[in-house]
């Protein structure tokens, strides 16, 4: 005796279905409204096949990471439609393709499910990871120059002991490039790199200025790489620099106070490097111009010295208390190093 099977038709279209119900599938969903909006927009590394979604890269749960990107690609009439996708092969040496992939719409305890074809489309984007296993990321770049355009090793190394004397340093720097007019170090955190720059920039005389432009764009918003340009003030006593149209011989270099002499008058002066660094400057001389002399006898005001091989005798105004002294002849003027005068 054979079975007896009902079938049930489609209020709707009128087409036979085996979905419980008065409506199939297709009218079902149709009622719904459901659609979908775009395409399956991806941000993939080529090197270890990472993930970006929400700007952060995910290196695990991948397929499921994609599976919840193309459910937000659906939407209905009703609010209390719920989608999940299982999005189908991914052919990541395309730019554009399409994946067969499986779609459930949930409603109150009740589901659906179809095909459906979903376009993709695939941006490579080398994730942080691979990026600083290679040092091409960063946030931000400290250069350190000296004032006279040029590096040196005084400044190689004072680069090197501020970044041994924290490990944050040593971690956030993704790179170190030497070149002849200074360092570049690359940090992987701008806010490392600024915190950096500020802290070798107080510990010594120098200039810091903040630039940043561009880099690119990321869900509608713009990136920025940033540059910190430390000028350290690289001129030894007995150099001399033009400011404002002066020329002066440095005495001595502090953090925060710089010790000239003014050659047009020969009178000492302190300035601050915001007052420097704030005018018109150039390096006259990065050598250091002095040369020591011995002193022979005072009399009356004035001292008498002659220089360390004998051939040259010098007097110069006022008495010393040193026995031995340093002395810039620049411009047919003389001018004494030392600071401290007997009267």
């Amino acid at each position: 005796m054979g079975g007896y099977q009902n079938k049930m038709i489609c209020i709707s279209c009128g087409k036979e279905t085996e979905n419980s119900g008065s409506l199939c599938l297709d009218c079902r969903l149709h009622s719904f409204g459901i659609k979908r909006e775009g395409r399956l927009e991806l941000t993939l590394c080529p090197k270890c096949g990472a993930i970006k979604t929400n700007r952060r890269w995910i290196y695990s749960g991948i397929g499921e990471s994609i599976n919840r990107i193309a459910a937000k690609l659906f939407m209905g009439k009703h609010k209390k439609l719920e989608f999940s996708v299982t999005v189908g092969d991914i052919d990541r040496n395309l730019k554009n393709g399409i994946a067969h992939s499986h779609v459930r719409v949930t409603q109150e305890g009740a589901d659906w499910e179809y095909e459906e074809e979903i376009p993709y489309h695939i941006q490579r984007e080398s994730c942080p990871r691979c990026n600083r296993s290679t040092g091409s990321y960063y946030e931000a770049v400290v250069q350190v120059r000296g004032f006279s355009g040029s590096g040196n090793a005084t400044i190689d190394r004072f680069v090197e002991g501020a970044i041994k004397s924290s490990q944050e340093w040593v971690s956030s720097i993704s790179r170190v490039s030497k070149k002849p007019e200074g360092t570049d170090l690359f940090f992987l955190k701008y806010k490392n790199a600024e915190h950096f720059a500020r802290r070798i920039a107080s510990a010594i005389m120098s200039e810091l200025s903040v630039t940043k432009k561009i880099s690119g764009r990321d869900n509608g918003l713009d990136l920025y790489r940033y540059t910190y340009l430390v000028r350290i003030f690289d001129i030894p006593a007995g150099g001399v620099v033009r400011h404002n149209g002066t020329d002066y011989i440095v005495i001595e270099v502090q953090s925060k106070l710089l010790t000239l002499i003014n050659t047009s008058n020969g009178e000492r002066m302190k300035m601050d490097p915001r007052e420097f660094y704030g005018g018109r400057n150039s390096v006259i001389s990065t050598q250091d111009l002095s040369e020591a002399y011995d002193v022979l006898y005072r009399s009356g005001n004035e001292t008498h010295v002659v220089s360390q091989d004998g051939m040259s005798m010098l007097t110069i105004p006022g008495n010393y208390e040193a026995g031995r002294i340093r002395v810039v002849r620049y411009r047919n003027s003389v001018f004494p190093i030392p600071e401290e005068k007997i009267n």
